[in-house]
């Protein structure tokens, strides 16, 4: 398949739909099933923005298997491959999975599987800035996080000792980054569907999808 960066990696991270074990922070209002279904339709929704325009190869980072049904029924329906999430916490994960994909690339973005503002303009912005000679490029999120990292090389010390999930990690992030001395490049503000606010927010964005 062409793509337009062949040189470049989109990285997705996701966990299996298991049921109590994922948007636990939606339950109440949701059960644990219909959580779990949400997930589902987020991680459909985010392979479908990936794909969408041939932009790069685009791998699947499973947790805790990617031999789950749902990832191997995503990869035939859609032009990904899998791969084990590897490491004790997320900052370990990130780091495995970025230091596994620049052995075989140039440029690359990693993502969530849960948040429906990205696009595959953003996506392509971020490749371009990483080519453009930027270190790293992130999209900061509104709950103080970032919907999407990018980097040329690995950069361990981004992803050690952070509070994952808390409101101060894009800040932490940006002091690691002046530290390092780091290129950077902003990108537009996300969301992700985390809280019932959240959820409602995605809800009115489905119903506005012709």
């Amino acid at each position: 398949m062409p793509y337009l960066f062949n040189e470049a990696r989109i990285l997705i991270f996701s966990k299996a739909p298991i049921p109590g074990h994922v948007k636990t922070r939606l339950c109440p209002p949701l059960t644990d099933q219909a959580a779990s279904q949400v997930h589902r339709q987020l991680t459909t929704r985010t392979l479908k923005m990936a794909c969408k325009e041939a932009i790069c190869p685009v791998q699947l980072w499973c947790s805790p298997s990617s031999t789950h049904s749902f990832f191997t029924t995503l990869k035939e329906n859609f032009p990904v491959t899998l791969e084990k999430q590897a490491g004790n916490n997320l900052g370990e994960k990130m780091h495995h999975a970025f230091c596994t994909s620049l052995q075989s690339a140039q440029h690359v973005i990693l993502i969530g599987s849960d948040s429906p503002s990205l696009s595959p303009e953003v996506l392509k912005n971020a490749i371009v800035a990483l080519k453009n000679h930027h270190d790293i490029t992130l999209a900061p999120a509104l709950d103080g996080g970032y919907a999407l990292i990018g980097l040329n090389r690995p950069q361990q010390r981004l992803f050690k000792e952070i509070n994952w999930g808390k409101q101060d990690v894009l800040t932490t992030t940006l002091k690691r980054i002046k530290t390092l001395k780091l290129n950077y490049y902003e990108l537009p503000l996300q969301w992700d569907v985390d809280t019932p606010e959240d959820l409602t927010r995605y809800q009115a964005l489905k119903q506005n999808i012709p």
